[in-house]
């Protein structure tokens, strides 16, 4: 009996000994790149910009920015188009975004708050109707 739980160990622990596992092999994806940055307020003195979007043009992807303006999205290595945008602020497009495998490319953005451009004669015509 001794015997069979001394060989029963000594199993357990080689197998357990044996096998390896990695928990972000379960995130990583090999033969990807990462697109990451973060995207500001140009009229707040470049304060972090929180739940601006960041959109991959031609596909179906789409993040929004995190507490402190950051963003990260795993690509197939490719040229891309990202799209910041965000309610009340101009939409920035980045063209000829470059994804490389096993690489990290950094797009930070800043995004400006959109203007009304409104004159004296469009207040007028409103006016008269």
């Amino acid at each position: 009996m001794k015997a069979l739980i001394t060989v029963l160990f000594l199993l357990v622990g080689v197998t357990s000994m044996g096998q390896s596992f990695e928990m972000t092999s379960l995130i990583k994806q090999e033969g990807n790149g990462i697109v990451e940055g973060i995207v500001l307020d140009k009229a707040a003195d470049n304060e972090p910009l929180i739940f601006a979007t960041v959109t991959v043009k031609g596909l179906d992807k789409q993040v929004e920015t995190g507490f402190d303006g950051s963003y990260s999205i795993v690509l197939k290595p490719g040229t891309y188009t990202l799209e910041f945008s965000f309610i009340g602020y101009s939409k920035v497009i980045v063209e000829n975004v470059l994804i490389t495998s096993g690489d990290k490319s950094i797009y930070n953005q800043t995004l400006d708050v959109l203007s009304l451009n409104t004159t004296n004669n469009t207040v007028a015509q409103i006016e008269k109707q």
